[in-house]
């Protein structure tokens, strides 16, 4: 469920539940005082408004709630003096019509499915199922699909560097640098939509120039390995995140002149964005920025492996 919203008009309120994938509900009406309630399945609420105001024809309020893990129910308060109402399945999802006066309306079943004609005033439960509707479309962003992240993500990654330590522009001439790599992360809290998540991320950047001060070749290259907390914000089409974490980086320099390798650690915080492509809530792309500070001791000196990147990655959602 991605949202519900209400419309008045001249002759009757009209109130859209937006729902994506295959579902099935139970209509059901209690007494005193008097509800009409929707309970959905199998449905997460992942953005609609816990509560609406009521607009008119005996619609005193509307809540939504998550009832169990896979179950929403959507509960309409109304007057003790009757109001007329249909529940109607759509393309959407349901839409729910309410009317001045006592009448029997017809729900109108999906395609393939034999209409049903229901009194308002005393409905009986009725359990239809739902064939697949298009992606509903909330207002102000393009279909979202029926779930938020997925709970695993894997991909590549490719980044541009800059590394702080002014050294390294005295033996290459410049500071910067492209590396390649690979991403993963496991997010949490599945209905929630600030979502904690855990990454992993490894990193190879390779350099190779002739040095200004000895004009001997120099070959370096270093593999940042970086285990981060992150606190994802999952909107719809793009999840921006924060993260701060600690990275270990190993290095090694090759020359004429002499070899150096090893290893140092340090922190690092990032952050960024995930663009959602297509309704399968599939394949992602991360556009990130990161910062890190990693010092090294080498020959009594301290050397920082750390500095800027920005890059991008290709990522897949499983689970």
């Amino acid at each position: 469920m991605t949202d519900m919203r209400g419309l008045a008009f001249a002759d009757r309120v009209e109130y859209t539940v937006f729902i994506t994938g295959i579902f099935q509900y139970v209509q059901s009406e209690s007494g005193r005082p008097r509800r009409l309630i929707l309970d959905l399945e199998p449905v997460e609420n992942r953005w609609a408004p816990s509560e609406l105001a009521g607009l008119a024809f005996g619609v005193q309020a509307v809540r939504v709630a998550q009832v169990k893990p896979r179950t929403v129910r959507v509960e309409f308060e109304l007057a003790a003096d009757g109001s007329a109402y249909g529940v109607k399945l759509t393309g959407d999802g349901l839409k729910v019509v309410f009317f001045k006066s006592e009448k029997t309306v017809q729900v109108t079943p999906p395609p393939g499915h034999p209409a049903v004609e229901q009194p308002s005033a005393q409905p009986p439960a009725a359990k239809v199922r739902a064939v697949q509707p298009r992606a509903a479309r909330p207002p102000g962003g393009p279909a979202s699909p029926a779930r938020g992240l997925p709970s695993i993500l894997v991909g590549g990654s490719m980044a541009f560097h800059s590394l702080s330590d002014p050294r390294f522009v005295e033996v290459f001439g410049d500071g910067s640098g492209r590396s390649y790599g690979l991403d993963f992360a496991l997010v949490l809290l599945p209905r929630s939509r600030v979502r904690p998540a855990i990454g992993l991320d490894y990193h190879r950047l390779a350099k190779s120039g002739v040095s200004t001060i000895s004009q001997t070749q120099t070959d370096l290259t270093l593999e940042p390995i970086t285990i981060s907390g992150l606190i994802l914000y999952d909107t719809r089409p793009v999840v921006p995140y924060i993260g701060v974490g600690v990275c270990f980086t190993s290095y090694r320099e090759l020359s004429d002149l002499h070899n150096t390798d090893g290893s140092a650690a340090g922190v690092t915080i990032q952050a960024g964005l995930l663009v959602h492509f297509g309704r399968q809530n599939v394949f992602k792309m991360k556009v990130f920025g990161r910062w890190s500070s990693v010092t090294a001791l080498e020959n009594g000196a301290e050397l920082d492996l750390g500095g800027t990147a920005f890059g991008l990655t290709a990522l897949f959602g499983f689970l």
